[in-house]
């Protein structure tokens, strides 16, 4: 999937522009960052996997 500026914050949902950005830099996003959506979230000791409803898979950070 191609990369998309954010719209949304993926750790409280609200738009980006109501949003500083309180997600941890070390958290799993918790909203998708394109349409605000709550993602599916799976935690292991290594990493993380997220999806969302409409947009499926969100890849962690490089």
């Amino acid at each position: 999937m191609p990369e998309v500026d954010a719209a949304h914050c993926p750790g409280c949902g609200r738009p980006s522009t109501e949003c500083p950005g309180c997600l941890w830099e070390f958290d799993p996003p918790h909203f998708c960052a394109t349409c605000g959506l709550r993602l599916a979230v799976n935690v292991s000791p290594n990493g993380w996997r997220a999806r969302c409803k409409v947009h499926g898979e969100v890849a962690p950070p490089a």
